[in-house]
Parts: C-alpha cells; structure tokens; sequence
C-alpha cells in the first residue's frame, strides 16, 4: 500500500461529512418551531383550561314563535374570576319597532349587556326572557338566530361578498343573501359591482370603497 486513495475510497471521505452534516442541518430550524409550538399549545390549553362562561342546557326549551318582548329584569354578570358585577340591576323591555340607546361612559357595562343578550356570559342574577322563554333555557345558537350585534369594528374576511355573508348561514341561497343584502341596503351596490357577489374584497375589505 503506497498510501493512496482510490477514487471511490476519496469520495468517501469527502461526501461523508458533508452527509452527516445534512442530516442534522435541519436541527437549528426544528428548534425554533418547538419554541413557536411549544408558545401557541400554552395558548391553546390557555383557551381550554378557561371557565366555561355559558352553561348550555341538557334539555333546551323550544324556540319561542317570536324573541319579542325581549326582557331583563335586576339583570347583573360578572366576568368569570371577578369579584364584582360588571352589569348591576339592569331593566330592559324591547318590543317590535322599539328603539332604545344604551349609554354611559367606559366600564358601565355597555359591551357585558351585549354579551349577556348574544349568551357568550350568562348573567349572575336576575331573568333575561325572550317570547316568555327564559334566554338560558335556549341553547346559545337559537339565542343568536333572534339577538345580533353589529360591532363598530366588525370584521371582514379576505374573501367574497357570498362568502363573507355565509359565515352566519353557511347554507344560505342567493336569494336569502340578496334579501339580507336588501335589509342592510346594500344590495344596489353589490348588484352594481362586475362580479356581484363573487366579488373578493380583501383583507380587512381593502379592495371595497370606503364610501
């Protein structure tokens, strides 16, 4: 042996390093996902591990033939770990065609009484009865099909006007889009556009007039 490598025995030892070095270049990267992973499942069990805030009914009431009158009475709620009521003695009577303006300056419990009405908190005392039916006594869907809210901040998928409409009833027809079109007085304006309802509108709505 003259202490010469053969071509095959050279590659060897050049390629060897560089395929031990392959096998473990993935490791620094792997170590930042488990990091990010390991922060999103905290949030996650965060989420389950929370109180739940409605208790749903084991045997839900049938629906009333109409949520009017809507009525609460000594209505209070309280956030879920709080001491306190963020709502007190609250009365309210809402009948068909009525229009009422709930006002009052920042933590007078405004947002908890609309949380209270939509059931994502139920309330710590009092009665909240829709069409005679006491609200939790209703499963949480059938109160949300009769109670709504349009936030100031409401917001808008990355997607279309059809598709955005059906994130409240994924089976909706046209014609049921077009008649809440038609209630919100919007539908001149869909029809106005090229694609209609298949109009995309951005993220946040981006791409629709801000008129």
């Amino acid at each position: 042996n003259d202490g010469r490598l053969s071509g095959v025995a050279l590659a060897v030892v050049v390629l060897t390093p560089l395929a031990a070095f392959e096998a473990v270049a993935g490791l620094p990267l792997a170590v930042q996902y488990r990091q990010r992973v390991a922060r999103s499942a905290e949030r996650v069990f965060e989420v389950l591990d929370a109180p739940v805030p409605v208790q749903e009914p084991r045997t839900p009431a049938e629906e009333p033939g109409s949520p009017f009158p809507l009525e609460a009475r000594g209505l209070s709620a309280r956030y879920p770990g709080s001491g306190h009521d963020a709502l007190a003695s609250l009365d309210l009577t809402l009948t068909p065609g009525r229009r009422i303006a709930v006002v009052g300056p920042s933590g007078s419990g405004k947002t908890t009484l609309a949380q209270v009405l939509l059931r994502f908190l139920d309330a710590s005392s009092g009665t909240y009865r829709l069409g005679g039916v006491e609200a939790s006594a209703l499963e949480s869907d059938t109160v949300r099909r009769s109670v709504g809210l349009c936030a100031q901040d409401a917001h808008v998928f990355d997607s279309t006007i059809r598709e955005n409409l059906r994130l409240a009833r994924p089976g909706a027809t046209d014609a049921e889009l077009g008649d809440a079109l038609s209630r919100a007085r919007l539908l001149d304006w869909v029809r106005a556009l090229p694609e209609g309802l298949d109009t995309a509108v951005g993220e946040h709505g981006a791409r629709l007039s801000g008129g």
